[in-house]
C-alpha cells in the first residue's frame, strides 16, 4: 500500500511527467490497471474496507477513532490456506491520531493472535521489507502488508526512514517539483523492493495500490483566501477546508461539471504480479476486470477468484464521498454518502495536460 500515490494521468496532468511507478513495474510484468479508483477519499476506510472486501454501510456515520472494521475476508482466506501473515506499518509524520487509527484498525480487523504486528518508528522503507523478507526465507505461505508514507507526507527520506527534505502535504501550484521528487525517488527504492521479491520468490504474487489519490489544492475550487489560509494553517484545519471545499464541490460534479479535487483525490494506482509461469492466469487477469475500471473494494476478489483461493464474486464499484458531520467526545465523525456521479465522471473526459 503506497498512502495517496497518484494515477499516472495525475502525474501527467499536474506534474507533466510520466509515472515512474508505472513504468517500472510495467516493465517488470506487472498489469497496471488504466482506469482506477478508490473507494473512499481517507485512509482508514479505504484500507479497512479493502481488506474487508465490503462496503461501510451507505449513510454511515463513522468515528475516525475507531474505523476499524469487522472482519478481514482477506486475512481470514490466507489463514485458512496456511498463510503466516505479517503487517508492516510505518509512521505517519503529521498525525499521529491517524497513525494510531491504522495500526487499531489493522490489529482489530485483523486476529492479533495469529498476526505479526511490526511497527516503525521512522518511515517504513522498502529496504525495511527487504531485509524483512531475508530475514524469513525459510519457505511456507506468506501474506505480507507493508504500508509507506513518503509520498502522502511528500518527503524524500534516506533508507533509515529519517526525513531528507520535506514540503507541504497538499498539492499547490508552488511544491509540485518537491512532490515529482518525492513520487521518484520512492518508486526507484520500491521498484528495488519488487527486484528483490522477484529474486527470491518467483512465484510470488504482488498487489500494489494506493488507498486514494492526492489532496489537491490548485484550480477553480479554491479561492486566493483559501491559499493564504493554508500557509498558516494547521493540518486539522487543512483538512476541514478540505472537506468543506469538496462538499462544495460535489454540486458541481452532480450538475454535470467536473471537480479536479474528485478527479485527483479517487484516481488511485494499482498494479499486480502473477508469476511467470502461469501464463494462463496472467493474461486471465490482463484480459479481465484489471483491464476495466475496478476499485479497491475488488482487488482481492478478482484475485482470489483467478488464484482459486476463494470464491468473492466482484461487487459493483462505488464511491463514496466522506463530509464532515459533527464532532463528538472531541473526536471526528464523517458521514459517507454514495456518489455515483463522482465515479462515472472520473474517466469520462480522458486526459488533458495542464500548464
Amino acid at each position: 500500500m503506497i498512502d495517496a500515490y497518484p494515477h499516472k494521468d495525475t502525474i501527467k496532468e499536474l506534474f507533466e511527467a510520466d509515472d515512474p511507478l508505472s513504468q517500472g513495474l510495467s516493465s517488470r510484468g506487472f498489469v497496471i490497471a488504466e482506469k482506477s479508483f478508490a473507494n473512499y477519499p481517507f485512509t482508514p476506510m479505504s484500507v479497512s474496507s479493502q481488506l474487508m472486501c465490503e462496503y461501510y454501510s451507505d449513510n454511515e456515520n463513522l468515528a475516525w477513532s475507531v474505523i476499524r472494521g469487522g472482519k478481514s475476508n482477506v486475512v481470514r482466506t490466507f489463514m485458512k490456506n496456511g498463510y503466516n501473515i505479517y503487517l508492516n506499518v510505518g509512521k505517519i509524520s503529521n498525525s499521529a491520531s491517524l497513525h494510531e487509527t491504522l495500526l487499531n484498525m489493522l490489529s482489530q480487523t485483523i486476529l492479533t493472535s495469529v498476526v505479526k504486528l511490526s511497527h516503525f518508528v521512522q518511515y517504513l522503507e522498502p529496504i525495511d521489507i527487504v531485509q524483512f523478507i531475508r530475514d524469513r526465507n525459510s519457505g511456507g505461505s506468506n501474506f505480507v502488508y507493508a504500508h509507506f508514507f513518503q509520498v502522502h507526507d511528500n518527503a524524500v527520506t534516506d533508507e533509515r526512514g529519517k526525513i531528507v527534505t520535506h514540503e507541504f502535504e497538499m498539492v499547490l501550484d508552488d511544491n509540485r517539483s518537491h512532490f515529482m521528487k518525492s513520487i521518484k525517488d520512492f518508486s526507484q527504492k520500491f521498484l528495488a523492493l519488487i527486484d528483490e521479491i522477484r529474486l527470491r520468490d518467483k512465484s510470488a504474487v504482488v498487489l500494489v495500490n494506493s488507498d486514494h489519490g492526492l489532496p489537491v489544492f490548485i484550480g477553480n475550487d479554491f479561492s486566493r483566501k483559501d491559499f493564504l489560509f493554508m500557509k498558516n494553517a494547521r493540518h486539522g484545519e487543512l483538512i476541514q477546508l478540505w472537506f468543506k471545499t469538496a462538499i462544495c464541490a460535489i454540486k458541481k460534479v452532480k450538475d454535470g461539471g467536473m471537480s479536479d479535487i474528485w478527479k485527483y483525490r479517487q484516481k488511485n494506482f494499482v498494479g499486480v504480479f502473477v508469476p511467470v509461469d502461469s501464463d494462463n492466469l496472467k493474461n486471465s487477469v490482463k484480459a479481465s476486470e484489471f483491464a476495466n475500471p475496478i476499485s479497491n473494494i475488488n482487488l482481492f476478489r478478482v484475485l482470489f477468484s483467478h488464484l482459486g483461493i476463494k470464491n468473492l464474486p466482484k461487487i459493483s464499484d462505488e464511491v463514496f464521498v466522506s463530509t464532515l458531520a459533527a464532532k463528538k467526545g472531541g473526536h471526528a465523525e464523517f458521514k459517507l454518502i454514495k456518489a455515483p456521479y463522482i465515479r462515472d465522471s472520473l474517466y469520462k473526459n480522458g486526459n488533458k495536460n495542464k500548464k
